[in-house]
């Protein structure tokens, strides 16, 4: 079974600058129809996750079973919150706030600070790093495409030896 923690896709902190500019062209203003919904990756469409992986330290056979799975999210906007469910080999759940304060969360890797915020354009962003340190910040952006159709999720992990790396998950609304 694979266990990669459901704040792990939502944050990055184990999958996916310290802010990412995101482009104003590719996102919709965030209101809670444009995001609730249920997304379905499309794996043709996006970036592998193998060096984001790597350098968060997740094993060479979890980050093989991560490269084929099928996955899907199911948001639900409450305008200052956001509730996440991972769909994948499990289905876990997490709730972010976005309040732009930093916060405590204990997922299956341990005990994490996060901080959540909507930028102007639109896209929601998180960073994320271990309580303990380890250096490693990981920045997660959503942002919705104009015809609010396809979600994007970059991921990015600076910090690691190997520099920053980033991978962009894209997904498409179900129905």
């Amino acid at each position: 079974m694979l266990r990669i923690s459901i704040f792990a896709l939502t944050t990055g902190a184990v999958l996916p600058s310290l802010a990412s500019a995101t482009d104003p062209a590719l996102v919709v203003p965030s209101t809670t129809s444009a995001w609730t919904g249920t997304w379905i990756l499309d794996r043709a469409a996006s970036d592998t996750l193998e060096l984001v992986l790597k350098a968060q330290g997740v094993s060479k056979a979890k980050r093989i079973v991560a490269e084929k799975v099928d996955l899907t999210q199911k948001l639900f906007d409450h305008g200052d919150q956001l509730d996440v469910e991972m769909v994948g080999p499990t289905t876990k759940s997490t709730t972010l706030v976005f309040d732009g304060k930093e916060r405590s969360q204990t997922t299956d890797r341990g005990d994490i600070l996060y901080r959540a915020k909507r930028e102007t354009s639109g896209a929601m962003v998180v960073i994320s790093r271990p309580k303990g340190g380890s250096g490693l910040i990981t920045v997660v952006t959503r942002s919705l495409d104009p015809d609010g159709q396809t979600l994007r999720q970059k991921i990015t992990v600076k910090g690691a030896v190997e520099g920053p790396v980033s991978a962009t998950l894209v997904f498409r609304r179900a129905g």
